[in-house]
């Protein structure tokens, strides 16, 4: 996803991020209406300090944008035996 949205800013191509946020609505929509229902339960009714979760997501998010690719990825690509060698893996992440 994180090449979806890079595509915003590069390639001028939106067609991912619209692909992610109609995924969103439609799961939001979904679990919104089975707790309504009485379905499920909300675990989050008493989740604190919701704004800072958001601020810090959304931080984390742009973090990601802007270093190209998720570090696990990015570490495959500067060493691609990382998988094979268990001492670089617990090195690198």
């Amino acid at each position: 996803m994180t090449g979806g949205f890079r595509d915003m800013y590069i390639a001028r191509n939106n067609t991912l991020f619209y692909a992610f946020l109609i995924a969103i609505t439609v799961e939001s929509i979904g679990v919104l209406s089975l707790i309504k229902l009485g379905i499920i339960g909300n675990p989050y009714e008493d989740f604190p300090r919701v704004k800072e979760h958001i601020v810090g997501s959304y931080l984390f998010g742009i973090g990601i944008v802007l270093a190209g690719d998720v570090p696990q990825t990015c570490c495959t690509k500067v060493f691609p035996h990382s998988s094979a060698d268990p001492n670089i893996t617990l090195f690198v992440g």
